[in-house]
């Protein structure tokens, strides 16, 4: 779907130029990124999106994003993906 596509690419230019953290999780998406990205689903649809596109690396384990320790979390690729 494009609209999808749109949104995982607005969620991927916040994290590139507005989110500082080499990682992110769900509700940091959902609480803090786009507006129209404002629950679970909708932020887990763009992750899947982004990891697909390699933008995103999903993290083996529980890990600190943004001073909060998180069970699911994903490494930012802020370089293009080849």
């Amino acid at each position: 779907d494009d609209r999808e596509l749109v949104l995982a690419e607005q969620v991927r230019r916040w994290l590139m130029e507005e989110w500082s953290e080499d990682f992110v999780s769900l509700p940091d998406i959902y609480q803090k990124g786009p507006r129209r990205v404002r629950d679970n689903a909708k932020a887990r649809n763009v992750v899947r999106q982004l990891e697909d596109h390699g933008y995103l690396i999903k993290a083996d384990g529980s890990i600190t994003v943004a001073n909060k320790l998180r069970r699911e979390a994903w490494r930012i690729v802020r370089v293009d993906p080849q």
